[in-house]
């Protein structure tokens, strides 16, 4: 039985191993069974009060009902999937500036992000459907059945219930991590295996990180301009400035050299006051 060992810590903040076994299929068939049962459980409360969770086949008349979603948002995600593809053929194809082509790469990214900003946009509801609260009920079963102690291979969690009331331990979310990558194949590197990203990686114009840099490996923005590992402007010694380049203080202040007094009405310059002198405290002698 293949089975993942994850070092993590008990409710105590004590060391604790645990195992997450990869399920098979008598634990998958099992966990599916739960799912059917909770739809159908799900479906039937609603049939009784009247107020019931949405289908996933019913979410997308509601989007466009209450103007969540247009017509106009699916033409703009299919037009921004096209722009993707033809910006990665001008690109495999070469023949351009290396410099035009990272602006290309750049741009798919971009375009990528518009897609996810309106799949969200879709997927708002989803979270409120009968199938996502089942999904959530068959994680929560597959849990009971696949996390175990590393020692003696018996269950960590009690039944779904115990899941749920300490679902949020570190125990409960570290396990819950492996057993979805496992479940769900989440690739952990999904982003840098992007074609733009492999391509802007592979001409030194990211790292491994994903975060853009020059060719002396220095971080910089899109558009090739410094910035620090926090993101912040600077210039090429390291000071900080805004986006015109104009000098600023560590807080985001601007930092201004040589500043001149302000005038008074006859354009005289006016002579700041000095602050007065704080007294000192008389000493008391103690008899």
């Amino acid at each position: 039985m293949k089975r993942e060992i994850v070092k993590t810590v008990d409710q105590n903040g004590e060391p604790l191993e645990l195992a997450v076994i990869r399920p098979g299929h008598k634990i998958t068939q099992e966990c599916d069974k739960a799912y059917n049962l909770k739809i159908s459980e799900l479906i039937r409360e609603g049939t009784k009060d009247g107020q019931r969770l949405l289908l996933r086949s019913e979410v997308e008349d509601h989007l466009v009902k209450n103007g969540i979603w247009s017509a106009k948002d699916a033409l703009e995600m299919e037009r921004f999937g096209l722009r993707i593809r033809a910006l990665e053929l001008m690109i495999r194809k070469g023949g351009i500036k290396l410099s035009e082509a990272r602006k290309l790469a750049i741009e798919m990214g971009n375009l990528r992000n518009r897609i996810i900003e309106l799949y969200e946009k879709r997927q708002q509801l989803d979270s409120a459907t009968v199938e996502s609260f089942a999904e959530n009920y068959r994680f929560g079963v597959m849990m009971v059945k696949c996390v175990v102690h590393a020692d003696t291979g018996k269950p960590f969690f009690n039944n779904y219930d115990d899941y749920m009331e300490r679902g949020d331990q570190v125990a409960a979310i570290d396990t819950a991590k492996i057993l979805a990558d496992i479940i769900y194949n989440l690739d952990k590197n999904s982003k840098m295996n992007l074609f733009e990203n492999r391509w802007l990686k592979e001409h030194n114009f990211i790292n491994e990180d994903g975060r853009y840099v020059d060719q002396d490996g220095r971080f910089v923005d899109q558009n090739g301009r410094r910035v620090d590992e926090n993101g912040r402007y600077i210039d090429e010694n390291g000071n900080f400035v805004d986006i015109n380049n104009i000098k600023l203080t560590k807080d985001g202040d601007f930092l201004i050299e040589n500043a001149k007094p302000f005038l008074d009405d006859n354009g005289e310059p006016i002579t700041p006051k000095p602050e007065p002198k704080k007294k000192k405290a008389k000493k008391v002698k103690i008899k």
